[in-house]
């Protein structure tokens, strides 16, 4: 039976007897700064570079992430996560996500790092209020924090049976035995990184690891290079562009060549004598995060390993659904474009069969990144579930999903007759944590999915280059990053990312529009 890490319920798996401070934990930085479905207030706050994370709560806490760097604010006549002067989500509505993974998934342990403007008047109180209306207190942790400071000694099992670890930024209780205050929880390192290459960003959290951390806190460690608000400088492309350094520092596994690709660093930046504890990243949701986070996740000790085993295969004419990370699935709307919907339904129902029609064989992953063309194994058409199992028998006049939508944005729509559409309704999947898969797919499978228009052209390249016609007005990589993304690598290919966006009423659309797999949206694989 094929398994894959079961990142929803690693924690589950834990070996209980281990202290806190021992354990690693991927963290996630300013992670309450993703697009929302308010399109003018995403719009802005991608302009400015304020965007740091590619989805919201749910999809970081089903990606492994466990402790939440968390900035509340009075705004509007409510609390909102901000960043500086960028407002996102409401608390509620973090909250509310936070609140209904731990009811679906009671053995993981949740880490609330709660920052806010001890001047406001009243914010605490506010803040506490609204802490309380959706975490049951009984649930909240108090052992660790004998007399507000944090026990370095405390195991998991000493936390009983609780879930939620609240660190605060008043040194204050507001006559709660949970909050843990700030200095006495944890060190979070920070050295003004946004002027810092990461080189000597590296340099300076390994020094702060090897001199001043006694172990008697948790550890933060800001592998991040948050660069200045500008257009020009989106965190998006800077993490991109330093990931190989910063996730080849945590995990050199991961990055074997990673003295021979950087020798301006290699032996002069010092090696860990400690080990990581809290370990906090930038786009935790982006392809190549994910990989870091399962690398983390692998440094615990566990009572057995946390796998999950897969289901079914997926065969040719497989009736399937498409759930995303954050617990949506992609639906054909009534107005014949795919969107995302909370709660499945009939729309959601899509037939695979393959371009050969190789009927009840099973569909592999395509396995290499630079096959384009209709003849390689593992593409695939969507047939609606309103056209039944029969669709095959109907040959050239099969209806099928394509991306040759009218307004010429490359929206995912309905219909395109088989016969007519050439490449534009044509897909393949990938594994987005192991992109050279030549295997099967099962139920439960972790799959992005490429478009194959344009086939082995650089198509989506020129396209950046000439008309915007794809270039839709809210994408996590503004500005000329995500154009020097795409230019950088001639090779990069089209992938499904959903999106929202104004002319969809801030509505999700899915668009062919991620340079590569990094940024595809990911999909778990269902069978209806």
């Amino acid at each position: 039976m094929p398994q894959i890490l079961d990142r929803e319920n690693w924690m589950s798996f834990l070996d209980k007897s281990v202290r806190i401070i021992d354990t690693v934990i991927p963290a996630s930085h300013d992670s309450s700064c993703y697009p929302t479905t308010d399109v003018i207030q995403t719009f802005e706050n991608e302009w400015v570079g304020a965007v740091t994370q590619l989805a919201g709560y749910t999809a970081q806490l089903n990606t492994g992430v466990r402790y939440f760097d968390m900035r509340v604010a009075h705004h509007n006549g409510d609390l909102y996560m901000h960043h500086s002067d960028y407002y996102f989500e409401t608390f509620d509505n973090v909250l509310t996500q936070i609140r209904n993974f731990s009811n679906d998934h009671p053995g993981e342990y949740i880490f609330l790092d709660i920052d806010f403007d001890l001047n406001d008047a009243n914010l605490d109180q506010d803040i506490l209020n609204k802490i309380l209306q959706h975490i049951d207190e009984s649930k909240i942790s108090t052992a660790h924090l004998p007399g507000g400071v944090f026990n370095p000694a405390v195991t998991w099992n000493d936390l009983g049976d609780t879930r939620f670890l609240i660190t605060w930024a008043k040194n204050d209780w507001d006559g709660k035995p949970w909050l843990g205050f700030n200095d006495y929880f944890r060190e979070s390192f920070y050295d003004e990184f946004n002027k810092k290459s990461p080189e000597e960003i590296i340099h300076a959290i390994a020094n702060e690891i090897n001199n001043n951390w006694r172990q008697d806190k948790l550890f933060v460690t800001q592998a991040i290079n948050t660069p200045f608000l500008s257009p020009l400088t989106h965190p998006g492309g800077l993490d991109a562009n330093a990931q190989g350094l910063l996730n080849g520092w945590i995990d050199a596994n991961l990055y074997p060549d990673l003295y021979q690709k950087f020798p301006q660093i290699a032996g002069t930046y010092p090696r860990l004598n400690k080990g990581f504890n809290i370990v906090m990243r930038d786009f935790v949701n982006a392809g190549y995060n994910r990989l870091t986070i399962d690398a983390l996740i692998k440094k615990n000790k566990f009572t057995s390993q946390p796998l999950i085993n897969l289901g079914d295969q997926i065969n040719c004419l497989d009736t399937v659904r498409f759930r995303t990370e954050h617990g949506q699935y992609l639906s054909l709307g009534s107005d014949n474009f795919v969107t995302l919907i909370d709660q499945p339904d009939n729309s959601c129902n899509f037939l695979l069969r393959d371009y050969n029609f190789k009927k009840d064989e099973y569909l592999p992953y395509s396995g290499n990144m630079d096959q384009n063309h209709l003849a390689d194994q593992g593409n695939f058409r969507m047939v609606p579930n309103s056209d039944g199992q029969a669709a095959y028998l109907s040959g050239d006049n099969t209806r099928v999903l394509t991306i040759n939508s009218p307004d010429n944005k490359h929206r995912l729509m309905y219909p395109m007759s088989w016969g007519d559409s050439q490449d534009q309704e044509s897909f393949m999947c990938y594994d987005p944590d192991n992109n050279s898969n030549s295997g099967r797919m099962y139920v439960g499978s972790r799959v992005v999915i490429k478009s194959l228009i344009g086939e082995a052209t650089n198509w989506f390249q020129s396209l950046i280059q000439g008309a915007e016609s794809i270039f839709i007005k809210i994408i996590p990589f503004m500005g000329d990053a995500f154009s020097a993304a795409i230019n950088g690598d001639p090779g990069r290919h089209p992938f499904l990312m959903a999106t929202y966006d104004k002319s969809n009423n801030g509505k999700a659309s899915v668009y062919v529009a991620s340079p590569g797999f990094e940024y595809a949206t990911t999909f778990i694989i269902e069978k209806v």
